[in-house]
């Protein structure tokens, strides 16, 4: 018997979910990345916020400059780790001194709702992030239409440079 094509593409989901799984697992910040949105959007998995975070944050970890972004409005939203307006403001301004546009807007929307000594946490956090990290450029993937390697901010654009006077 003939498959359907609604089952042909059922499976054709599956088996996406199980290689972006299997690479996942072995450190791949792209399978991992893409793995989480597909638990964040329910789109092609089944939606799942706790998976979704746990895939993304292990890519943001790596210096994924888009998991990083979906990582801070996780934080923001409380869909798969509890709200964290501090670490939503960190990986949301990692995710724009990768050069990740949106980031700008939502980490500035994040800041507005940090207290003075919040802020500060959030920055302070942030530079010592970058500062652990090898000083490897960020991953930001060829599909957002920006260069497939950022340079890091030199320290005069720190990731929080801008917003170190503010209040």
């Amino acid at each position: 018997p003939a498959t359907s094509s609604a089952q042909k593409l059922a499976d054709d989901h599956y088996f996406r979910v199980r290689l972006y799984q299997e690479n996942a697992e072995k450190g791949d910040s792209d399978a991992q990345y893409k793995l989480g949105l597909l638990y964040l959007t329910g789109n092609g998995a089944l939606q799942d916020f706790d998976e979704a975070a746990r895939w993304l944050k292990l890519a943001a970890e790596q210096g994924y400059a888009l998991a990083q972004y979906e990582l801070g409005l996780i934080y923001r939203t409380g869909h798969g780790f509890a709200i964290d307006p501090v670490k939503s403001y960190m990986w949301l301004n990692l995710a724009a001194a990768a050069g990740i546009q949106q980031a700008v807007t939502a980490r500035d929307e994040v800041m507005r709702s940090l207290s003075a000594k919040q802020l500060a946490q959030a920055q302070k956090i942030s530079r010592e992030w970058l500062a652990s990290r090898p000083k490897s450029e960020p991953y930001v993937p060829e599909a957002t239409g920006m260069k497939s390697k950022v340079s890091p901010p030199s320290p005069a654009n720190e990731p929080d440079a801008a917003f170190s006077g503010q209040t």
